[in-house]
Order: C-alpha cells, then sequence, then structure tokens
C-alpha cells in the first residue's frame, strides 16, 4: 500500500497545457552547465540544466525524480532560483514555463503552471492554483484551494483564502 501524504488534497484535476509564454518579466533563456546544490532531504526534484535569466536572477529548470500527484518521474517543470522555493515535503509543483524566485515559495499541495511567476513573498499553499499568465509579488498568499487563472495580479500584502476560484473572465 502506497504511503500517503500527512496533508492531503481532494482529487484537483490539474490541466497540463502549455501556455504561450508573457514578455511581462522578460525571461531570457541561457546556456548555464553548473546548477544550485540540492539537500540530501529532496528525493522529489533535480535540476534540468536549462536556465532562464529574469530581472536579473538565474532561474533553473525542474524535473520530477519520482511519480507524485499528478506529476510523473521524467516530467520537466518551470523554473526556480532554489531549492527553497518548492516544498519537496508534500505534492506541491510547478510546472510549464512557470518562475519562482526570490522569497516565494510553493508549499503544500499548491500548483503552479503555465506563464505564471511569483516573486518577492508571494506564497500559493494549501492546494491552491495559480494557471495561465497569473502574477504574485511582495506578500500576497494564495491559500485554501483557491485558484486564480488568467492575467490576474496579486500583490502587496493581499490574500485569497477558501474555496474561491477567480478567473478573468
Amino acid at each position: 500500500m502506497k504511503k500517503k501524504d500527512s496533508y492531503h488534497c481532494e482529487k484537483m484535476e490539474i490541466e497540463k497545457k502549455a501556455e504561450p509564454t508573457s514578455s511581462r518579466s522578460n525571461p531570457t533563456p541561457s546556456l548555464r552547465t553548473e546548477t544550485p546544490a540540492l539537500s540530501k532531504e529532496n528525493t522529489k526534484f533535480g535540476f534540468t540544466g536549462k536556465t532562464l535569466e529574469v530581472n536579473g536572477r538565474t532561474l533553473y529548470r525542474i524535473i520530477a525524480l519520482k511519480d507524485f500527484g499528478n506529476v510523473r518521474k521524467g516530467e520537466k517543470g518551470g523554473f526556480i532560483e532554489n531549492e527553497r522555493n518548492l516544498d519537496f515535503n508534500y505534492g506541491a509543483w510547478i510546472a510549464d514555463n512557470a518562475r519562482v524566485f526570490e522569497n516565494a515559495r510553493v508549499s503544500r499541495n499548491g500548483w503552479v503552471s503555465g506563464d505564471t511567476e511569483l516573486s518577492g513573498n508571494a506564497e500559493v499553499t494549501d492546494c491552491s492554483r495559480a494557471t495561465e499568465n497569473v502574477r504574485l509579488s511582495v506578500n500576497a498568499k494564495l491559500s485554501g484551494h483557491s485558484w486564480l487563472s488568467g492575467n490576474t495580479e496579486l500583490s502587496d500584502n493581499k490574500k485569497v483564502s477558501g474555496y474561491i476560484r477567480i478567473p478573468d473572465r
């Protein structure tokens, strides 16, 4: 019998489709070969070697090292600046061309995909999703099964929590 995470979300149907890349933060592909060191406790993801330069910061594309949730071993994810940007103890994931950097974090089964960008101290957590072209910055927090999509921006100390879906349409 497969061991379940101590923090479990209800079934999340997550659309896995490539989203168009926006020019909001002007990501630039780079060909760096070195990648940041990962802790021994992290058996969830590694780095592919592909990088992006965003706002003067180097971000690294992730790859799943094992199956978990809706993610399969070998699946390429989005881009992070360092290991602290993605929780490796639960089912959180950064997919497609999503970018998470500075002190921003995706944790406890949060899901970030499409061309979404998290920066500052922004957080997506507790089974919440940020998809398509969402921007979270400063101290913005998305939690409690909430879902932001489209061309939505959340910044400063704004928080969205609970079973709520906010599309841009």
